[in-house]
């Protein structure tokens, strides 16, 4: 669908055609993979915790690391140190919201046999 987009309505109405059509295609996908996961469950996800929650932690991490680049000098090491600080951020806020618990977390670390 993207492509068809871009193909057809890009050269005549420029970037404005492909960010339509990559919207219709992702919320396309989207309530293909809500379909399925409810054909195969029987449930729904919970909106607050699965599409509200993350969007929210999101954008406190981003603000937060936007304001400690403007207020720092550019550089590399700026750079990284920011994409470092807005993913433990994230992941932090996600935890204080309530999206995973101690139990997910020790999923994904390794297990001492």
């Amino acid at each position: 669908m993207t492509i068809a987009g871009i193909w057809f309505f890009m050269p005549t109405y420029g970037i404005q055609a492909f960010l339509w059509s990559w919207g219709i295609a992702m919320a396309f996908s989207l309530t293909a993979t809500i379909c399925k996961l409810y054909a195969r469950t029987g449930t729904y996800p919970h909106i607050g915790n699965c599409f509200c929650k993350p969007l929210l932690a999101g954008t406190a991490s981003g603000l937060i690391v936007r304001y400690i680049i403007q207020i720092g000098t550019p550089s590399k090491s700026l750079f990284l140190l920011s994409l470092g600080t807005m993913g433990i951020l994230y992941l932090l806020f996600l935890f204080l919201l309530g999206c995973f618990s101690k139990e997910n977390i020790a999923l994904f670390l390794p297990t001492k046999k």
